[in-house]
């Protein structure tokens, strides 16, 4: 019984495997900083994506993507209508800036 217990508990944790290393992947697309055009300005801006929400969405569909911080507001983003990412830039999905 206690062999049948464990089989059970091995092949549950080894299912979720293939949906952790989903989560992983999606978050390190979305992590790091990107450069958009400010819809407020039309310069040039510096984001930094939720990372963890946009892979936690995207695992069961079309990710949302929301500003985590912006060089332009100087810390986290809660007065700004995140226009930038409404636009749907490809610089959005593409590799972060590496410094």
């Amino acid at each position: 019984m206690k062999e049948l217990f464990l089989i059970f508990v091995v092949a549950f944790v080894l299912s979720w495997i293939p949906a952790i290393v989903g989560l992983v992947r999606s978050r390190r697309r979305f992590s790091g900083e990107r450069i958009v055009t400010c819809p407020e300005t039309q310069c040039a801006a510096t984001i930094r994506l939720d990372a963890a929400h946009a892979a936690a969405t995207g695992m069961t569909g079309e990710p949302e993507i929301k500003v985590a911080s912006c060089n332009r507001w100087g810390g986290p983003v809660g007065h700004c209508h995140e226009g930038c990412v409404d636009e749907k830039e490809p610089a959005l999905l593409e590799r972060p800036i590496r410094a």
